[in-house]
């Protein structure tokens, strides 16, 4: 029964189906547009799509610097579980093909946690409100929910979701009354109106751009601003060929900059103790013992240094985030936690059958 636990607990932890996550956004399938697929462009789909995955589990282009990146991008095949070529609609109109890839998720958490690949969870990544105005010829169209039914060529949703950013709309163009994209842009901080539309959307960033596009060259002016301070972190000027390609372009930036402190604490490494309170017996200690050992790279070293009556502390030697640690022990079995301390070094438990 713990054998089948296990692979659930990481997955959960690691992947699918987080409170936080927006629908039901797999990190193990990945979705990309192609063009008039012919079967001979499979391999290179699959390479590509490997590569994808590789910077969505991550986050950001720092993946493909892995010792083993390489590895798994040029023998995608051995972890696709499986793959299918259907439409990509819109409203229910056709609007091209996409590939859709079935990573094998629980032979990847395995693997990649022996490579030492550290999997950025969706529980971790913040959401972005997005304000945003194109403008061509003094048409002007306000990026929403509303808009984006009718203007697919402005849709950038396929490559948010491919890099696993949680972005957010306004859902009309009624919402923008009172909203200049093009003045907001240039200040250094946002006001207090948009920093609660940003508190009401779920929204912990606010990204906000304006698009003009003038012959065949478009240019991208955007910033970023925190929503609990309202200043701005992150901003660029940009010109290029295609809007996507600008907007894609800061989505690049929004990734890195988002997961950059959980990748740097991923490599940090800490020490806790673990008391347990209630345990009934020597066998439901050594079977607790044993699950955590298995929690395998998170805790790093797992050892039983007391036991008091029916209560038992561990030394646990962790690596990454003592946050989700503290997550990871809330899906032991049997272990209800009711004290951590502030500091970060000390986790109290009551086991519970």
């Amino acid at each position: 029964m713990r054998t089948f636990l296990i692979p659930i607990i990481m997955s959960i932890f690691f992947a699918v189906q987080s409170v936080q996550a927006q629908s039901d956004l797999n990190l193990f399938v990945i979705e990309k547009p192609v063009e008039k697929y012919h079967t001979n462009q499979l391999n290179d789909l699959l390479t590509s799509s490997m590569r994808d995955l590789l910077v969505r589990v991550v986050g950001g282009e720092a993946a493909l610097s892995h010792p083993e990146a390489e590895a798994y991008i040029q023998n995608a095949r051995r972890w696709v579980q499986s793959y299918r070529v259907e439409n990509r609609e819109v409203d229910g109109v056709v609007v091209g093909q996409k590939i859709v890839v079935r990573f094998d998720q629980n032979r990847l958490l395995s693997d990649f946690q022996r490579d030492g690949i550290q999997i950025w969870p969706l529980s971790e990544r913040p959401k972005t409100l997005l304000i945003g105005q194109w403008e061509q010829q003094g048409l002007k169209v306000n990026l929403s929910d509303e808009s984006l039914q009718y203007r697919v060529d402005l849709d950038y949703r396929d490559y948010a979701n491919l890099l696993a950013l949680f972005m957010r709309l306004p859902e009309k163009e009624a919402e923008f009354k009172g909203i200049n994209p093009q003045r907001l842009v240039s200040r250094p901080q946002i006001n207090e109106d948009l920093r609660e539309m940003a508190d009401s959307a779920g929204a912990d960033y606010v990204l906000v751009f304006k698009a003009d596009v003038i012959g065949e060259v478009s240019s991208l002016v955007w910033s970023l601003y925190e929503r609990e301070t309202g200043e701005r972190i992150l901003q660029s000027d940009e010109t290029g060929e295609g809007f996507l390609s600008l907007l894609q372009g800061a989505f690049d930036s929004l990734l890195e900059l988002y997961s950059r402190p959980y990748r740097e604490g991923a490599d940090s490494y800490g020490l806790m103790g673990l008391t347990v309170e209630n345990v009934p017996s020597y066998d439901a200690l050594i079977q607790m013992e044993r699950f955590l050992k298995q929690l395998r790279p998170t805790l790093n070293d797992v050892t039983l240094v007391e036991v008091t009556g029916d209560q038992v502390r561990f030394d646990v030697f962790y690596q990454g985030r003592y946050s989700n640690v503290v997550k990871l022990m809330e899906e032991v079995p049997n272990l209800r936690l009711i004290e951590d301390s502030i500091f970060g070094s000390e986790l109290k438990g009551r086991f519970e059958p």
